[in-house]
């Protein structure tokens, strides 16, 4: 099996072109609020549930071209899924406002940095 990205609500074919996911960063934002009793050494605290993870994917491409045409598919507004051999990877995601970074990696592959949220 090989990572595969799907553009969904659209027909197409995977980014058949991705070798895999090179890296993956992500974090979980809580946002419980811990607010000091007045006179008290004690706190309120109301609960919320963690944000869907978001973060940073570096998909790894063999030529330059493949990695301009998967930059080129993602900055479509579209959700997208990642199926990864990895399965705690595998996501529905769109992208997040930030900067899509193709670069070269070394002589002969390219990757694209994706930062990314979870719609799953």
């Amino acid at each position: 099996m090989t990572d595969t990205i799907i553009r969904n609500s659209v027909p197409t074919a995977p980014i058949a072109s991705l070798l895999f996911v090179a890296e993956y960063d992500s974090s979980l934002r809580v946002e419980n609020v811990v607010r000091p009793v007045l006179n008290s050494t004690g706190h309120n605290v109301t609960y919320r549930p963690a944000q869907n993870r978001a973060g940073t994917l570096a998909l790894l491409f063999a030529t330059a071209a493949h990695a301009w045409a998967a930059v080129a598919l993602l900055r479509t507004s579209y959700t997208f899924t990642l199926t990864a051999d990895v399965p705690e990877l595998s996501m529905t995601f769109v992208v997040r406002p930030g900067d899509l970074r193709p670069r070269q990696a070394g002589r002969k592959v390219w990757t694209v940095e994706v930062p990314f949220q979870d719609v799953t």
